[in-house]
């Protein structure tokens, strides 16, 4: 029952600064962020993601990278 809801989210804004809320039945999660500013986010499942959000054009653009993803060099 609770897989066939959808989330909720709240965004709120105090000029460069977001505070995300993401609700369902089963969990609530809250970050807080700022534009321009890296962030680190634990994912549900444990793994660390390295965010970061900036503007592009009139859009808030999010990107989040995995950290536990290890560079391939040449040896």
């Amino acid at each position: 029952m609770a897989s066939a809801s959808s989330p909720d989210l709240d965004i709120t804004q105090d000029g460069d600064k977001f505070h995300l809320k993401l609700h369902s039945l089963v969990q609530t999660k809250e970050t807080d962020f700022s534009v321009n500013e890296e962030f680190e986010e634990t994912q549900q499942n444990g793994v660390v993601m390295k965010v970061i959000a900036y503007y592009l054009l009139r859009l808030l653009v999010i990107i989040k990278v995995n950290c536990n993803l290890h560079r391939l060099t040449d040896s």
